[in-house]
């Protein structure tokens, strides 16, 4: 249920419309004395679901950290590269050729 939730928030764009679309059917269904259910519905959790902010996947923070990492990463090589070439200048000029 919680899957067609969230297809239906997609497809409306709009999550709040969603949720109040529920509580619109669950009203529909009142028991004998006049009780809201929804029955095997979970449907204050489906809509609190709803109503909660959406995360994004990944994160932003993991995001962050791997764009980090690489960025760390490309450096500590390149400075590698730049440490063997300036090895190479200095013992060509303390030898003098």
């Amino acid at each position: 249920m919680r899957c067609d939730d969230e297809e239906a928030a997609r497809v409306v764009g709009d999550r709040r419309v969603v949720a109040d679309a529920l509580v619109s059917a669950a009203s529909m269904q009142a028991s004998h004395n006049g009780l809201l259910f929804a029955a095997g519905s979970h449907l204050d959790v489906r809509i609190g679901a709803l109503l909660e902010p959406r995360s994004a996947p990944f994160g932003l923070a993991r995001v962050a950290f791997v764009a980090t990492m690489v960025a760390l990463g490309v450096t500590l090589l390149s400075s590698v590269v730049e440490l063997h070439h300036l090895v190479e200048f200095v013992g060509h000029v303390c030898t003098g050729g």
